[in-house]
């Protein structure tokens, strides 16, 4: 729940080289996405609107947005209309969600998720549906305020008035703007498993300048309630009217004047929005180039490979460093090539259209250096091969080099590591260097625009702030690679703990059909992506045949391990004992299959009594943890059960058949199920 309005004042910095703070661009924001936040301003009240419930506070129906109901201390511009307004208030929950895979859309039609007495909206499955209303609560919560309601999908916002006497100075239209945008993405935002205390500050950030700060009262922050409640709100905790069992008590607040500006997420709000919803930018690239020709080029074409069917862009740099900016990906592959094992298929990226802020639009000198980027919406690897520098549709005689890259593989087994992996595709072109590589891991998506040699140690969020690296990885030996080659670094152990790890209080209700929950199962911990939220990596590329450099600028995000696919992280599977991990390698033991002699239930090479005793002792007795569950199930029927026992006695006692395969020699399981293999004596 929120009160009152929206805080964050913006921070203007000048950023070097020409780049910017970037806004969130309409192309992006329809790409992409599969969720989806549905903004209702109703156009007259709308009384079959549900009920929106948070403990003793209800509301039924939603108010009509009209201009002419909003408080009169607020005056507007001339020519501001309610479609203006609600378009500007839309805009601006866009930007809090622009970075995650999230679209927001707005509708002044009647609508709700269910059906009769209310028309269903066409929205995508998984919709959050807030309805704004310029009407005036009747609780004692005060004035500008939201309530999400926690059993279903649905939020409210009042938005009739505010205290506009509690700023410094006289209110503008960007004032009401950001109170009713903040609530609006507040309310949201607890739909997706966010609370208060997810406000509180990392290192660098002020409560007061995020979205999920709350507060008592509209008016005034009352006297705080002991700051140990939660000590990173420090004097910004508050006491919660509406604390509850499942509620905390306190929470990280934000006073009247701070919620006319602008806010953000906090750093733990977008990692569990992250984990929550997912991201919308999984990889971004950025390089330095040099053109190696004596003559100019007006075109540049990039291949990247991807298991992907289609390639969909979700950004681009746009800085005044490169001659070209709007890069399209073809819609379709040229072609297929495998590589190792994998298949890829092959697009082409072209840059084309001159950039009007570069200092000759659209053509670069010869020995010209430029900076240039792209992002892509998918998690899976990538490798960027063959830039190619063109004039007049036909190819330079030479053209830059860059290694390519994956977005990192977990490996295993002692324990399973996360390694990010670099190609040398090019069989014929000679050797690849790389040096100078870094790799940090970052809490939050650093701005594609800030992804350059100025900025890279102290990389900043798209509003232009900096951001608190989590850990900084250095690799000081050059790593050389032949024509065709690899070589991986390790990035971080599967069993080291993660960057975000919450316990949260529980609620939500229990998932329907009708209303589906849309934060994270309920568990009572959250557990950030893996290795972090987003790894940013930049390095040196140089070509040793003619000391030509490139150098690379590349961010991939998180993931959540979910070896098992049950929607599960692994990490809590394993915590919870719904899953073994025996070898303590941070992978649960079912995802492993090492080979295994069925029925050697103990691993020590034969089948006896022992194998039995060993499988009713663990199944009934608390006996020790069995590191090799495939073996257990003698029967092979995918599952360690008290006939499993029984078909082994009777096959060593009483001439039963003998288990099935591998069996008498080790081997893999030839018909798989998802017990798994650890360790299990066999080499």
């Amino acid at each position: 729940m929120e009160r009152s309005a929206r805080s964050l004042g913006v921070l203007l910095l000048l950023l070097p080289c020409g780049a910017t703070a970037s806004d969130c661009p309409p192309w992006r924001l329809d790409s992409a996405k599969t969720k989806e936040i549905l903004l209702y301003f109703p156009a007259a009240d709308d009384p079959s609107f549900p009920a929106v419930t948070w403990g003793s506070y209800s509301s039924s129906g939603a108010k009509a947005f009209k201009i002419s109901d909003l408080d009169p201390a607020m005056l507007l511009p001339a020519g501001i209309t309610e479609a203006s307004l609600i378009a500007r208030i839309v805009a601006a929950v866009r930007e809090d969600y622009c970075e995650l895979d999230v679209r927001v859309i707005s509708t002044r039609d009647a609508c709700c998720p269910a059906v009769p007495p209310c028309t269903p909206c066409p929205a995508a499955s998984g919709t959050v549906l807030v309805a704004v209303g310029t009407d005036v609560g009747t609780t004692a919560l005060g004035t500008l305020y939201g309530l999400s309601d926690m059993s279903s999908n649905l939020a409210r916002v009042w938005a009739g008035t505010y205290n506009w006497d509690c700023l410094p100075t006289t209110p503008v239209l960007d004032d009401l703007v950001n109170a009713i945008s903040g609530v609006t993405s507040h309310e949201a935002g607890h739909r997706y498993g966010l609370w208060h205390s997810h406000a509180a500050a990392k290192p660098g950030e002020d409560t007061k300048k995020h979205i999920m700060s709350t507060s008592t009262s509209s008016f005034a922050c009352l006297v705080p309630c002991d700051p140990m409640c939660d000590p990173a709100c420090g004097d910004n905790c508050c006491q919660d009217p509406l604390a509850t069992a499942s509620h905390p008590p306190c929470d990280c607040c934000v006073c009247c004047a701070d919620r006319a500006k602008d806010r953000y997420f906090s750093d733990t709000s977008y990692g569990v929005l992250a984990t929550a919803v997912g991201l919308c930018s999984e990889t971004l690239h950025n390089w330095d180039f040099t053109n190696p020709n004596t003559s100019s080029a007006n075109e540049m074409e990039i291949e990247v490979l991807s298991e992907d069917p289609a390639l969909t862009r979700t950004w681009y740099w746009s800085g005044s460093s490169s001659p070209w900016t709007d890069p399209m990906p073809d819609p379709t592959p040229f072609g297929t090539e495998t590589i190792g094992t994998t298949a890829y298929n092959k697009f082409k990226v072209h840059w084309v259209t001159p950039n009007p802020i570069y200092s000759t639009p659209g053509v670069l000198p010869g020995g010209g250096d430029f900076h240039t980027g792209i992002a892509f919406s998918s998690p899976k690897p990538i490798i960027v091969r063959n830039v190619v520098l063109k004039s007049g549709g036909s190819a330079l005689t030479l053209s830059p080099r860059m290694v390519g890259y994956d977005s990192g593989t977990i490996t295993g087994p002692t324990p399973c590591l996360f390694d990010l992996t670099f190609y040398n595709p090019d069989q014929e072109s000679g050797a690849l260097c790389v040096s100078d590589l870094t790799v940090r891991f970052l809490p939050r998506m650093a701005d594609l625009d800030t992804m350059n040699r100025q900025e890279e140690s102290e990389p900043r969020t798209r509003e232009g702030l900096p951001i608190n690296v989590l850990e900084t990885l250095s690799f000081p030996e050059e790593i050389c690679l032949a024509g065709g080659g690899t070589a991986s670094i390790t990035l971080r152990e599967l069993t080291r703990p993660r960057f975000l790890d919450l316990l949260v209080a529980a609620g939500g209700g229990d998932p329907t059909e009708e209303a589906p929950r849309l934060a994270l199962p309920a568990f009572q911990r959250i557990v950030g992506l893996f290795p972090s939220i987003y790894s940013y990596v930049t390095a040196k590329v140089t070509d040793p045949a003619t000391s030509q450099e490139s150098r690379l600028f590349y961010q991939f995000a998180g993931i959540r391990p979910d070896c098992n696919s049950n929607d599960i992280d692994d990490l809590l599977d394993i915590d919870s004992g719904d899953s073994l991990d025996t070898n303590e390698t941070g992978m649960p033991d079912e995802c492993e299959h090492a080979p295994f002699r069925r029925g050697d239930a103990d691993g020590n090479g034969t089948l006896q009594l022992t194998d039995a005793v060993n499988t009713l002792g663990f199944l009934f007795l608390g006996g020790p943890t069995l590191t090799c569950l495939d073996a257990a199930d003698t029967s092979d029927a995918g599952k360690v059960d008290i006939t499993a026992a029984i078909y082994l006695l009777t096959h060593l006692f009483l001439g039963g058949p003998p288990p099935p395969a591998p069996h008498p020699d080790c081997g893999p399981d030839p018909t798989g199920d998802a017990l798994g293999c650890a360790t299990s004596g066999c080499p």
